[in-house]
């Protein structure tokens, strides 16, 4: 009878090592988290806090308008507003864009045609936003080809948002007479 209880004694004792050693592993891993590294040339070299505010809709849970940190991406507005619903698909937005002041980020539904919903176009009356818009909605415009298309990509990659609709004549290819005649259809809202 002995015997037998030494054998439970040292069952017992050898499960709650394992246990507790599989609980403390646990407890100690850290959670998953999204890991982003910033190149230097875009870390912030202003010190002083700057906001913006941005209108989200469609399906999130919480509509409205939102303070963000000038710089800030649309998941992080996204992300303020609750969150996609159920039938929100947010993989049809850009998420690792900057988001503008003043800017509307309209997150579609999953039956929602088309990508990037909305998100792509301005307000202001039907104006294409060409620090937003695809490669599809730039080539809409009048001289503007798949090559000055791809040309205003790589820049807003490089240089970011456009400030004003004059820059972009910075881009290689579009110069006086080409912006002559988008000047009227473009916006940087």
């Amino acid at each position: 009878m002995d015997k037998d209880k030494i054998y439970i004694s040292i069952i017992v004792f050898l499960l709650v090592i394992i246990i507790g050693g599989v609980t403390y592993f646990q407890w100690i891993q850290p959670s998953p988290t999204l890991n982003i590294t910033i190149p230097e040339g875009e870390k912030q070299q202003n010190t002083k806090e700057e906001y913006i505010y941005v209108h989200v809709s469609g399906h999130v849970l919480n509509p409205g308008v939102y303070q963000l940190l000038s710089g800030s991406r649309v998941y992080q507005a996204i992300g303020l507003a609750g969150g996609p619903t159920e039938e929100g698909d947010i993989q049809k937005l850009n998420l690792a864009q900057i988001v503008q002041d003043g800017q509307k980020i309209i997150v579609p539904g999953e039956k929602d045609e088309g990508t990037d919903s909305n998100f792509n176009l301005s307000s202001d009356l039907g104006k294409i936003n060409i620090n937003t818009a695809p490669s599809e909605l730039l080539q809409t415009l009048p001289g503007i080809g798949p090559a000055k298309t791809q040309a205003i990509i790589d820049y807003r990659q490089k240089n970011g948002a456009f400030t004003k609709i004059e820059d972009i004549q910075k881009v290689s290819g579009i110069g006086p007479a080409t912006f002559n005649q988008i000047k009227d259809k473009i916006t940087v809202n």
